[in-house]
């Protein structure tokens, strides 16, 4: 027999799959709560009409952009968590370099 009789009997073993299940759909409940807003969504909300006034001709994504850097060096941003870093401190102690807390 010659390498190429060989090469031909692998070819042809015929290669069997499997039917896939469909899965199942969860029922949603829907007497469910919404889940709460992010304080940038909060934040967008109340100044959408502020920045679309500013900036009349302003594509969608360019309000947003805005909105985002006037939320990202915002006072209204940052100093709640300077406020939470302190009252973690204070409860946990310094923070290691791994991020865990070191007690």
């Amino acid at each position: 027999m010659s390498d190429s009789d060989d090469v031909d009997s692998l070819g042809s073993e015929e290669v069997v799959v499997k039917p896939k299940r469909k899965k199942r759909k969860k029922n949603k409940d829907p007497n469910r709560p919404k889940r709460n807003m992010s304080a940038f969504f909060l934040y967008s909300n109340a100044n959408r009409a502020r920045v679309k006034a500013d900036n009349p001709d302003a594509k969608f994504g360019d309000i947003v952009s805005h909105q985002l850097f006037r939320f990202s060096s915002s006072v209204v941003f940052r100093k709640p968590l300077c406020g939470h870093r302190v009252l973690f401190r204070s409860e946990y102690g310094a923070v290691g370099d791994d991020g865990a807390p070191s007690i």
